[in-house]
């Protein structure tokens, strides 16, 4: 875990090699502190459990944005989320929100519905309640880049 004030955390595919060119950017306006739990390899060390990669988390808001970085497979990306989510209840409970960042490298990101999406819109609406905004699910190819007020 990696907590700090930063002005730009950039969480970058450890994985992909140097084909792999996926990345999350978070711009931080907040001068508060904030963190990074990596997921996969670290929090969730069992190779047998689907995991994401990071766990972004503004502490101010107490949001939670789940993170994965994949070369293509937009669906696999999908369910490690939902995975970990689901094996991390305890603790995302106490998050006010909850989100989902998928940053594909190697494609660009499909417009389609999957019971897989549905279930993750689902999981994420049952946590965060009615209100809608920020979207609960982005995602972007190559890079994602977000900003925190």
């Amino acid at each position: 875990m990696e907590a700090a004030t930063k002005p730009v955390w950039v969480l970058k595919d450890k994985k992909g090699g140097k084909a792999s060119n996926a990345s999350y950017q978070v711009n931080d306006n907040s001068k508060t502190e904030n963190c990074v739990i990596t997921i996969d390899s670290g929090l969730i060390a069992s190779s047998e459990q689907k995991k994401c990669d990071y766990l972004f988390v503004y502490c101010e808001k107490k949001y939670g944005y789940f993170v994965e970085l994949k070369g293509r497979d937009f669906d696999r990306a999908i369910k490690q989320i939902t995975s970990t989510i689901t094996a991390l209840h305890g603790h995302v409970q106490k998050f006010e929100r909850i989100h989902a960042r998928i940053v594909v490298s190697k494609r660009k990101c499909p417009n389609y519905t999957s019971t897989h999406l549905d279930k993750l819109a689902k999981l994420i609406a049952k946590h965060n309640g009615k209100e809608k905004l920020p979207p609960p699910i982005v995602c972007g190819a190559q890079t994602i880049i977000e900003t925190i007020p």
